[in-house]
């Protein structure tokens, strides 16, 4: 058991209620972001109403210091780079679930070797886009 306090923004999909699930099982106190009013069964599974885009909500959420934040919202270039910064002062571990995108296809299990689209892509269009996968990278990158 952990007991650890997460914050999952947008994890009301299939995929944030599945690790939600395994995170409280685990013994963690799980806080999920969502734009409808829920309810839990669960002590240890609370939700948070409101817009993980709204930059007020967000600053408002993250003044509690977080042992992680496992994000799977979807942000323009220009939004992501504002809130990156607020999302790594506010917790130890920053997950960000759409950064998968980063790499390029691969059958052998992706690790932070993997090879990057970003490097092996010969779509010049594709490239030059601002596809926040590939420019949510480039703005980590420079911030390490």
């Amino acid at each position: 058991m952990t007991d650890a306090r997460i914050l999952l923004l947008g994890g009301t999909g299939a995929m944030g209620r599945s690790l939600g699930d395994i995170l409280v099982k685990q013994g963690n106190r799980v806080f999920v972001t969502t734009r409808s009013v829920r309810s839990s069964n669960s002590p240890s599974l609370s939700y948070i109403h409101g817009n993980a885009h709204d930059e007020a909500f967000l600053k408002e959420i993250l003044q509690n210091q977080w042992d992680a934040i496992v994000d799977f919202m979807i942000y323009s270039t220009v939004e992501f780079a504002v809130r990156v910064p607020i999302l790594l002062d506010a917790t130890k571990q920053y997950v960000f679930l759409s950064s998968a995108r980063v790499y390029a296809d691969s059958v052998a299990p992706i690790t932070e070797d993997s090879p990057r689209l970003l490097d092996v892509s010969s779509d010049e269009e594709y490239l030059e886009c601002d596809e926040y996968a590939l420019r949510a990278y480039l703005l980590i990158m420079e911030m390490l």
